[in-house]
């Protein structure tokens, strides 16, 4: 189904674009809100994303698109933050409803998990681009090593460097 879609936005059929926009926007925002791009720039970010997926899609390959947005995501991001030198204001993540769907814990363990595991996004947030755009791309998105290097145009051996790297700063960090 995805192939057909791509394809045919691809071809410039107006509901295939617009059916791109309604599946893949939801994958955008999460990923914005996993590089701790700016809660209320995130509208603006997935509106550039999409103009230049608009202007760009017929230069991608149908099983690439995926990486292609997230490509795509990265840089609108990287540009965005340079325009408006937002990058201090912090957000908040995800409400605890969401971090725990289907979790049937009583509210004290729900609330100690959520303080711990925004204490660790957090000092992940503190890393270097360099750390932090892997291991957000690997532990938020789900994304094997092979996919991240793709992403951002790595070799697989330094994405996995990076993330070990990384897991150990956030480690000295939390005082593990």
């Amino acid at each position: 189904m995805d192939e057909n879609l791509i394809q045919d936005a691809k071809q410039g059929c107006p509901q295939a674009i617009e059916q791109v926009v309604l599946k893949y926007s939801p994958i955008v925002e999460r990923y914005a809100f996993s590089i701790k791009f700016p809660h209320d720039d995130i509208p603006d970010l997935i509106q550039e994303v999409f103009i230049k997926v608009y202007r760009f899609i017929d230069q991608v390959e149908v099983p690439t698109f995926h990486f292609w947005l997230y490509k795509i995501t990265l840089n609108t991001a990287r540009d965005l933050a340079r325009k408006h030198a937002c990058w201090q204001s912090k957000f908040s993540l995800l409400k605890a409803e969401k971090l725990y769907d289907g979790f049937t814990c009583n509210v004290e363990e729900n609330l100690v998990k959520k303080m711990e595991y925004e204490h660790v996004i957090s000092k992940m947030q503190e890393l270097d681009d360099k750390y932090q755009v892997p291991m957000m791309l690997h532990f938020q998105q789900f994304l094997s090593y092979k996919e991240i290097s793709d992403v951002m145009g790595m070799n697989t051996s330094t994405i996995k460097v990076r993330i070990l790297r990384g897991k150990r700063k956030v480690a000295q960090k939390v005082n593990l």
